[in-house]
């Protein structure tokens, strides 16, 4: 019986512990994770090393482009049961963290990542960006095969937050692809009549009318208008001779446009240009003389969108002259000159019809 129990113990210490294969072989094009990305993406969903692990594996990944982006196939073998899917995705980098987490789910089915006070980098690439990784949903075939032993009941592992984030490399091409997926601001098209006053530009107050165009994209917006200002007369000293006054001008300018809500509050610096006419009265020869305008300035107004295709607005400009006209009569002797600055008041409505979201 000693001598039994002596060949039994020799016999064990001869066979000595059991060693199993663990090899990940992994294929992909170019600007997709390399195999030892994928490894250490799998030891970071692990938690440790593979080695740890008293598990034969072998998994086989491919990598292929297809027609929406890039196409996975691996194979995971555990213990000789094994199992296939099929991945598709625009991402190669997200096939990579599939990828990783499909073979330490049949590794260990148990795996939440990383322990809590493992570090947060695991680095796939070579750019770091934070993304949250979430088990992927993928149809896998389970070949047949002897069912694996079920593990003993342990004190299940502190569970961390349902989407815990692991810090790893997006590749650069990600970067043009998530600019491209975007959805681009449309551009808006408006059109605007309003009715002004104004002073400083004649002697006395006028009033006149103004059409305008806008494209607005986000919070900035060209405008072009078209003025007409009337109401305007000078006369010399205790008589009827002297002239009337009219002019029109086209405006364009640049406006940034924050919104509160329903309000626009646009802000804007404009520049314009027109004519300024002044016909005689009462005079021995009658006759129209046109002078050139030129201003530029500052135009702020609130812009009320009761419904989204309509806006009521009112707005306030303040013109600073950069070419001065003039007119004068004689015998009685009368004058005029624009003033350096003119204030602009309109009140409108503006009609949104037209849009174009760029592809």
């Amino acid at each position: 019986m000693p001598a039994a129990i002596g060949v039994l113990l020799v016999s064990l210490l001869a066979i000595g512990p059991r060693e199993h294969a663990q090899r990940i072989d992994w294929e992909a094009v170019d600007n997709c994770p390399s195999q030892p990305a994928v490894e250490q993406a799998t030891v970071a969903y692990l938690g440790r090393p593979l080695a740890d692990y008293e598990h034969a594996l072998v998994a086989v990944g491919r990598v292929e482009p297809s027609v929406s982006g890039y196409q996975l196939r691996l194979t995971i073998d555990v213990d000789g049961v094994a199992e296939r899917h099929e991945l598709g995705a625009l991402d190669c980098e997200q096939l990579g963290r599939d990828a990783a987490l499909l073979i330490a789910s049949a590794v260990d089915p148990f795996t939440f990542g990383p322990p809590l006070d493992a570090p947060a980098a695991r680095q796939l690439l070579v750019v770091s960006t934070r993304v949250v990784v979430q088990r992927p949903r993928s149809r896998s075939v389970a070949a047949t095969g002897p069912e694996p032993p079920k593990p003993s009941p342990s004190p299940e592992p502190s569970r961390p937050p349902e989407d815990w984030e692991l810090t790893i490399d997006a590749p650069t091409l990600d970067a043009p692809r998530r600019a491209r997926a975007r959805r681009p601001s449309p551009t808006l098209g408006t059109l605007g009549i309003a009715g002004t006053g104004f002073a400083g530009l004649f002697p006395r107050v006028g009033g006149g009318l103004e059409l305008e165009g806008g494209l607005q994209r986000g919070l900035f917006r060209w405008q072009l208008g078209a003025s007409g200002w009337f109401g305007g007369s000078f006369r010399a000293p205790q008589t009827d001779v002297g002239g009337d006054l009219w002019a029109l001008s086209g405006t364009t300018g640049g406006c940034v446009v924050p919104r509160v809500e329903r309000v626009e509050f646009p802000v804007c610096g404009v520049v314009g240009a027109g004519v300024i006419v002044a016909t005689a009265v009462n005079t021995t020869a009658p006759a129209s003389l046109p002078r050139p305008w030129v201003y530029a300035g500052l135009d702020l107004r609130a812009v009320w969108h009761p419904r989204p295709r309509l806006g009521l607005y009112l707005g306030l400009s303040v013109l600073p002259a950069l070419a001065r006209p003039a007119w004068a009569v004689s015998s009685p002797d009368a004058s005029f000159r624009i003033a350096p600055v003119a204030g602009l008041l309109r009140l409108g409505v503006a009609l949104g019809g037209l849009e174009h979201r760029p592809v």
